[in-house]
């Protein structure tokens, strides 16, 4: 899609909070119609980066425009923005309707009239019949989509999202997620949504921002930052990734023992024979079970995922392994694994992203813990 003008751009964007440069010179546009995510661990500047486009924060240095108009300095009542947060502050006392009015109400807007756009506000987010609720009447969900209400209502050019599921429990937060989605897609608006939760991020943006220390790592695409990483922090904070130690032998890294896997990806180049660093996906391989004396890991833990199975592995010389895949009905010597028992693996070709020189930097990418496995489903 060619786009033009972008409706929100930063450039050169510093913010200092005394001696600590919270965002740092941070260059980002923002395309009309978008869904963007601002990704990262707590800490990286996401959440600055989006108060100073509400108007909330300054920049230190920097420009910032909202639809091809200078804002710094413009006070957040004056921008063509609007802010959902992860408490949603509903009036108590205001049924729903009134919460969503409320916006309109200050600009001057006659009561039917307001009231009608409250309403049809309320039917963008399926909530048509709970305009005479109170807010302490409605599940959190309800409430979400209340406050998205009250925010849509104003028209904003660009709809800003500060962590706003981050109170609603598992299954409600996913379903949220679907909603927002489809909400955004019906009206157009241009989403930025912050999270520290990347399943979050991948599930709904169409670009998504890795940040860290205050700067961008990585601007793409879900599929982009996932298959095709452009730094070791981004390879290591999207998805699970395990790391292992080896040696460049052509297209393959050797580990110790011999276990070879094929390489794919590199962001580095290393000559044969230099020791190297290689990050491999969960679903980089298949493993099954052996009675024989080909096996080439052993099972650390062993997980039934309902349609998975999940094992890590040691490999090497005690390097641990991620690796998920496909349960089927003939799998019941898989799903009996036990820790120590001898394991085949096979990994597919590319399976290995070379990232870096033995010992070399590797910011987000921890080789063991693997703290998203589900601990309740341990068969070991």
């Amino acid at each position: 899609m060619e786009h033009t003008q972008p409706v929100v751009s930063l450039r050169g964007v510093t913010k200092r909070f005394d001696d600590v440069a919270a965002v740092d010179r941070l260059d980002l546009d923002i395309q009309d119609g978008e869904f963007l995510a601002l990704l990262g661990p707590s800490g990286c500047g996401k959440t600055t980066t989006l108060r100073m486009i509400a108007g909330f924060e300054q920049p230190t240095e920097g420009e910032i425009h909202i639809g091809g108009e200078p804002v710094v300095g413009v006070p957040a009542h004056k921008r063509e923005v609007n802010t959902v947060f992860q408490q949603y502050a509903l009036f108590p006392h205001l049924d729903i309707i009134d919460n969503v009015a409320f916006g309109l109400k200050q600009r001057g807007v006659k009561k039917a009239e307001r009231r009608r756009q409250a309403a049809e506000a309320l039917g963008m987010v399926r909530l048509s019949g709970r305009e005479n609720a109170k807010p302490a009447q409605l599940s959190g969900g309800q409430q979400q989509r209340v406050a998205l209400a009250r925010a849509l209502v104003m028209r904003p050019k660009v709809l800003l999202l500060d962590e706003p599921l981050g109170a609603l429990d598992q299954k409600l937060r996913k379903a949220m997620q679907i909603e927002l989605k489809r909400l955004q897609a019906d009206v157009g608006i241009t989403f930025v949504f912050v999270t520290h939760d990347q399943e979050e991020a991948l599930a709904m943006a169409d670009r998504i921002a890795v940040m860290d220390q205050g700067r961008i790592e990585q601007l793409a695409n879900p599929r982009e930052l996932y298959d095709e990483p452009a730094t070791s922090f981004v390879a290591g904070f999207i998805g699970d990734m395990s790391t292992v130690n080896g040696t460049v032998s052509g297209d393959v890294a050797e580990l110790p023992g011999g276990m070879k896997v094929p390489l794919g990806r590199r962001l580095t180049e290393c000559a044969n024979g230099a020791r190297v660093r290689v990050g491999l996906r969960p679903e980089c391989g298949t493993f099954r079970p052996t009675a024989g004396a080909d096996g080439n890991a052993t099972v650390a833990t062993a997980m039934v995922l309902g349609d998975r199975l999940q094992v890590i592995a040691k490999v090497g010389d005690g390097d641990e392994v991620l690796l998920r895949q496909a349960r089927t009905p003939s799998d019941d010597a898989a799903a009996a694994l036990r820790p120590g028992d001898p394991l085949v693996i096979d990994f597919h070709p590319g399976a290995g992203l070379l990232l870096a020189p033995h010992g070399g930097e590797d910011r987000a990418i921890a080789a063991t813990g693997f703290e998203d496995a589900d601990p309740a489903a341990v068969i070991s």
